[in-house]
């Protein structure tokens, strides 16, 4: 997880193209944020009721508490876990469009 995240934090870094591309998604997910942030919601709620319920299935059924399925169980409780924290910190409501590269910038 750490590595993805310092890849995508230097994707910008490789050429002015992917700059502005990166500043073309970050300006359309401001205009959509109050969507993005529904549809976050929506899928935070609907991730711990798949939690809730796989774990009540699971230990209802003989057999069913094996590495594998623990292993899901844990994913699915850390995704919505992270989730909600992000949905508690409002991250995609604060997000700001990228202003325009001015020519000075573009030179250096």
């Amino acid at each position: 997880m750490v590595g993805l995240t310092l890849i995508i934090d230097d994707f910008a870094d490789i050429s002015n193209r992917t700059r502005r591309g990166l500043c073309l998604v970050k300006s359309k997910a401001y205009q959509k944020r109050d969507i993005i942030y529904a549809v976050q919601c929506l899928l935070c709620c609907m991730t711990i009721l798949v939690f809730l319920c796989l774990t009540i299935w699971l230990t209802q059924t003989p057999g069913g508490r094996n590495l594998k399925n623990l292993a899901m169980e844990g994913s699915l409780l850390v995704t919505s876990l992270t989730t909600f924290e992000s949905i508690r910190k409002k991250v995609w409501l604060k997000i700001t469009p990228q202003p325009a590269e001015t020519d000075d910038e573009k030179a250096l």
